[in-house]
């Protein structure tokens, strides 16, 4: 993700003849992210960089429509490995009224309201909670969210800290997004054990689709509204079901193919 002291790091590399590798996380800004220009950044600092890594096949295909990965830079794709916020966490419990969570940055392209639709699709007789969390600018989906029975919306910053609370409460987590990259919060609902909605786009399904209790659906009212009936059926009756990650894919691997595509 660019970063605001990019540039001084890469000049001081570049004075010193040390060659250098980027991870990338996005090829393109999403809409509503506040600071887009900086991708402007990103892309000089990709043209210098000798390796280029990406986490999905979306974001490669992106990055090649930019030229990244020609002229002798090689650009290799690896994967979002799940991320542990709680060496402890409890199991998710099978509960007569799931309780699920959309967690992140409140932005347009995460589908907030996609996911108003579809609740109100569902009615008021849900049985279900749902609880919003995260940071965004004031927005009519998550005002219309707000209103509705069974819903808490909670628009602040959540430290690292707060980070195993969220997911011990929540049963499932649901990510209705127009768009993605890839998904750090789906990568947090693998480690939790925690079963996932989400929409069938961008990367979310290369990093969703070989994982036990994840559901993946069009984004679209109707689509979303089915999934979620779906997913508080099956957290009733089997609340487990994520924490099956793909053989081979820990941090640990992911450092050693790292490595290994830098050394080649």
């Amino acid at each position: 993700m660019p970063a605001l002291l990019d540039g001084r790091m890469l000049a001081g590399l570049e004075a010193l003849s040390i060659p250098y590798a980027i991870i990338v996380h996005d090829a393109t800004p999403h809409p509503g992210d506040g600071l887009s220009f900086r991708v402007l950044d990103q892309r000089r600092a990709l043209r210098r960089a000798r390796h280029v890594f990406c986490l999905s096949a979306h974001v490669e295909a992106a990055l090649r429509r930019q030229g990244v990965g020609g002229k002798g830079q090689a650009l290799t794709k690896l994967w979002h490995p799940p991320i542990n916020f709680a060496a402890q966490l409890p199991p998710a419990a099978a509960l007569p009224r799931p309780r699920l969570l959309h967690f992140g940055r409140l932005l347009p392209y995460k589908g907030l309201d996609l996911l108003a639709d579809a609740l109100a699709l569902l009615g008021p007789a849900r049985d279900f909670e749902l609880r919003i969390c995260g940071e965004g600018p004031p927005s009519a989906a998550l005002a219309r969210l707000a209103s509705m029975p069974g819903v808490r919306v909670e628009n602040r910053w959540f430290s690292d800290a707060e980070l195993p609370g969220l997911l011990s409460w929540a049963s499932g987590l649901v990510l209705p997004y127009r768009e993605a990259s890839q998904s750090g919060v789906a990568a947090m609902a693998i480690a939790a054990g925690r079963q996932v909605l989400a929409t069938n786009v961008g990367g979310l399904p290369e990093q969703l689709g070989h994982v036990p209790g994840a559901l993946l659906c069009a984004p679209e009212p109707g689509a979303i509204a089915d999934g979620l009936r779906t997913l508080s059926t099956r957290l009733r009756e089997a609340p487990g079901g994520a924490e099956q990650a793909v053989e081979g894919a820990s941090w640990y691997d992911f450092a050693a193919a790292l490595l290994a595509a830098m050394r080649s």
